[in-house]
């Protein structure tokens, strides 16, 4: 290590080594078979199995994951498409419906009016109901009165005719002068 008093730094000097390549031979008799760096580079640690088989499980579970949610995926797709066939149909229905609606309240608007207008004549109809209740008993009265005057005719006719009886026995007494009187007569 070189000390600079200018700038009062430390300065580290490394010695530069060279690489040596060292065959499996010479490694072997250099090194015991527990200590030897080869073997200890490529033992698997219990960490590292720890490690391999938790990294596996996470795959696995990904996995399994990723497949649920496309699984899924199919499935709200496969509802969108229904429901989009639904709206096909949706939105004329809900016009036909509405149009229903609008009639249906029409109708029943009118059956109020209507209604309304029979109760308006229903007042006027009780008022002709009297009227004619008056009336029917007028034309009873003058049925009375008529029946009367037809029994006093029949008996003034009875009489008429009791009173014509005697004429009618001269007029056939002299129904022979009367034909021979037309005979002579020119017109």
């Amino acid at each position: 290590m070189n000390w600079n008093k200018d700038n009062a730094t430390k300065k580290i000097v490394v010695a530069q080594q060279d690489i040596v390549v060292v065959n499996n031979s010479l490694m072997n008799r250099l090194f015991s078979k527990a200590t030897h760096p080869l073997k200890q580079l490529t033992r698997k640690h219990p960490s590292e199995e720890q490690m391999r088989q938790a990294v596996t499980r996470l795959h696995q579970e990904f996995d399994q994951r990723e497949q649920e949610m496309e699984r899924r995926l199919q499935q709200l797709t496969l509802k969108n498409e229904h429901l989009q066939q639904r709206r096909k149909f949706f939105i004329p229905l809900l016009f036909v419906a509405a149009f229903a609606g609008a009639y249906m309240l029409f109708v029943l608007t009118n059956m109020q009016n209507s209604m309304s207008n029979m109760t308006g004549n229903i007042g006027a109809m009780n008022g002709y109901m009297k009227d004619m209740s008056g009336s029917t008993h007028s034309m009873n009265q003058s049925m009375t009165t008529l029946n009367n005057s037809v029994t006093d005719m029949n008996s003034n006719v009875e009489q008429m005719s009791q009173s014509i009886e005697p004429i009618g026995n001269i007029a056939q007494t002299a129904n022979p002068f009367a034909k021979a009187f037309n005979a002579l007569m020119p017109f």
